[in-house]
């Protein structure tokens, strides 16, 4: 569950992970946004977070956006809240001025509450997307918008797909992809071209 591994006939069931990058990134593209940063960590061999870097430059592409690949971080840990992580993030905003919306992998909530820290207000200033949803993300202070998981039925997925081969071995083996959700909340806004007011 959750990823496949790459030359192997395994059976595996994952979310649609380019898809929901591409209309993650497209979200943000069609509310005038072009300037976009991405951050996640990067784990090798991946494949959930190199889909969805794919997906957000498959989005890039289509709407003719230069992929710029200054305005990628993926050397993040996975610890949500490492100071190791934070630090990269601020320097990462503070050599990037120019980002009006991040697309966010993982750490959302890191980059989120170093975004707040820096001055940013979200997302008059800096719109983020996140892939993954919090429980009770709707009640923090800026609620995020993201691209949530259908868990429930990635779980029925994978036990049918399970049972399927138990009673036939000899099935060719499948490759599941389940699309995620576009929940949209108050973390994104239509671009607005930046005024002289600085982020301290």
């Amino acid at each position: 569950m959750d990823r496949y591994f790459r030359g192997i006939g395994a059976n595996s069931v994952c979310t649609d992970n380019i898809l929901g990058a591409y209309e993650a990134t497209k979200h943000l593209l069609d509310l005038g946004h072009a300037k976009i940063g991405i951050i996640s960590s990067i784990p090798e061999g991946t494949t959930s977070i190199e889909d969805r870097i794919k997906g957000f430059e498959k989005a890039l592409t289509e709407y003719n956006i230069p992929i710029d690949h200054h305005l990628y971080l993926l050397d993040l840990t996975l610890e949500e809240h490492d100071n190791t992580n934070k630090d990269k993030i601020r320097d990462f905003l503070s050599n990037h001025r120019d980002i009006t919306a991040l697309f966010v992998i993982n750490n959302g909530l890191t980059v989120m509450e170093v975004a707040l820290e820096m001055g940013y207000t979200i997302p008059q200033d800096l719109s983020i997307i996140m892939f993954d949803d919090y429980e009770f993300s709707h009640l923090l202070k800026v609620p995020p918008t993201c691209m949530r998981q259908q868990e429930k039925l990635l779980g029925q997925e994978a036990v049918k797909l399970i049972i399927s081969t138990v009673e036939n071995p000899l099935q060719k083996r499948q490759q599941i992809f389940v699309p995620p959700k576009l929940i949209i909340r108050n973390s994104t806004a239509l671009y607005k071209a930046k005024t002289s007011q600085q982020v301290n």
